[in-house]
């Protein structure tokens, strides 16, 4: 609404007060300018108590504002200007719980640095993070994540469904390779690896693969570029349950094997296998990471290899790595916290 420059009006009087109105009597007007104009200062009071205003500072001076009212354009500049701090306590406070949630344990100096601020406003904040169970301090003096942060967590991992994360990074590879494109998780109890989501080919000689089947982990791409990040007893595992080579003439895969090819994945950030058969098939794939650290599945394309062209090889291993590192990172993954196991 807008506000004319004509002395305000209050139904019965303008300018200074003819006289008090009577408790409870309520301006005409629904908006009143903050205009000032001189007056009694006992005058001007007792309208305020009687009528709910609230006047200025200066006695003599009548700056009238109805309380519960919706501000003027002064107290909403005031509050433009009050919102960069506000903006940056919320954000040293998402800062603050990023800090709890990716160390788990830590120190005041600890946190203090990580959060970038001075020790005694991070000691008052995480005794605000404790009120709310987001953070608890042990007998020792460190902090670790609350039971809030956790309840919270699992909430949010429970609703989390991979596939729709994985499809978009899929597509961007689907639509520059036009190859078969695919995300598989890594199933810890089994020592297996399982396909949930897809993109096929667009080419009619495609190769076929089916959802929810639990494959070998030394076999293919998709596999072996997980192994070299895993538990010993998990690399074992995967070498014991090998089963039959998918192609004749394939020597079962030996401990030996995965430790020679260890180094060339963590250099590369994926791994490359290339069927001896002219019927076979290209994998390139990328290992993907959990919040933690720990493998959580891999990113992989396959292209037959008669339409394989091989160099191309580069521009497909990086974009497979890179598709890798960000369904990672919308894991919570970072990656410093990453080694390799196999050795």
């Amino acid at each position: 609404m807008a506000i004319s420059n004509a002395n305000w009006s209050c139904g019965a009087a303008e300018g200074p007060f003819a006289s008090v109105p009577a408790p409870g009597d309520k301006p005409a007007c629904s908006v009143i300018p903050q205009k000032s104009f001189p007056c009694h200062p006992s005058r001007s009071r007792a309208f305020a108590r009687a009528s709910g205003w609230k006047l200025a500072n200066n006695p003599t001076q009548c700056n009238v504002v109805p309380l519960n009212k919706k501000t003027d354009w002064r107290d909403r500049m005031a509050g433009k200007a009050a919102q960069p701090e506000s903006a940056g306590t919320i954000e040293r406070t998402l800062r603050a719980i990023r800090c709890v949630a990716e160390k788990g344990e830590f120190s005041l100096k600890e946190f203090a640095e990580e959060v970038g601020i001075p020790t005694s406003t991070a000691y008052r904040l995480l005794q605000s993070l404790g009120d709310v169970n987001f953070v608890e301090k042990s007998t020792y003096g460190s902090y670790s994540i609350g039971r809030e942060l956790y309840r919270l967590s699992s909430l949010v991992v429970h609703d989390i469904e991979y596939e729709a994360m994985a499809r978009p990074l899929l597509q961007r590879l689907a639509d520059r390779f036009q190859e078969t494109c695919a995300f598989a998780l890594y199933l810890p109890k089994e020592k297996v690896y399982t396909i949930v989501e897809l993109i096929n080919s667009v080419h009619q000689l495609q190769f076929v693969v089916q959802r929810y089947t639990h494959r070998p982990m030394v076999w293919g791409a998709i596999g072996r570029s997980m192994l070299p990040f895993l538990p010993e007893e998990d690399v074992q595992a995967a070498i014991e349950r090998q089963g039959p080579a998918p192609e004749p003439n394939m020597p079962p895969i030996t401990r030996e094997d995965l430790r020679n090819e260890a180094e060339a994945i963590m250099r590369e950030g994926c791994f490359v296998a290339n069927s001896p058969n002219v019927w076979g098939n290209n994998n390139t794939a990328a290992p993907v990471f959990n919040s933690k650290g720990q493998v959580f599945g891999s990113i992989g394309v396959t292209i037959p290899s008669v339409r394989f062209d091989h160099t191309m090889q580069g521009e497909l291993s990086a974009a497979i790595v890179q598709a890798a590192k960000d369904m990672s990172a919308a894991l919570g993954f970072r990656e410093r916290q990453t080694r390799a196991q196999v050795g």
